[in-house]
């Protein structure tokens, strides 16, 4: 999970630089992250890090305290509400 996301965030911030640089060269920039990872899944950053928290939550099962597993689905709701919001800005601009 710590894996995916940092690949994840490490492909967004050469994608974002790329478009930096096409835009100072008056070129069009690239409108969609399509590559690697992100061609896989829209949000491969917070996928990884609820496949991090899953795997906590699973260990926590396997020792006999079920109960946090609490902590990761309020995890994975919440990262779900921010990837709504990330698409509605992304839609407005």
């Amino acid at each position: 999970g710590i894996a995916l996301g940092r690949v994840a965030d490490n492909q967004l911030f050469s994608y974002m630089e790329g478009n930096r640089a096409l835009e100072r060269l008056g070129r069009p920039k690239v409108e969609l992250l399509s590559a690697g990872v992100w061609g896989w899944s829209r949000h491969p950053n917070y996928l990884g890090e609820i496949t991090w928290w899953t795997s906590f939550a699973l260990f926590s099962v396997a020792v006999g305290e079920w109960y946090m597993l609490g902590g990761t689905a309020f995890n994975t709701l919440v990262l779900s509400i921010v990837a709504g919001m990330t698409e509605e800005r992304m839609l407005m601009n």
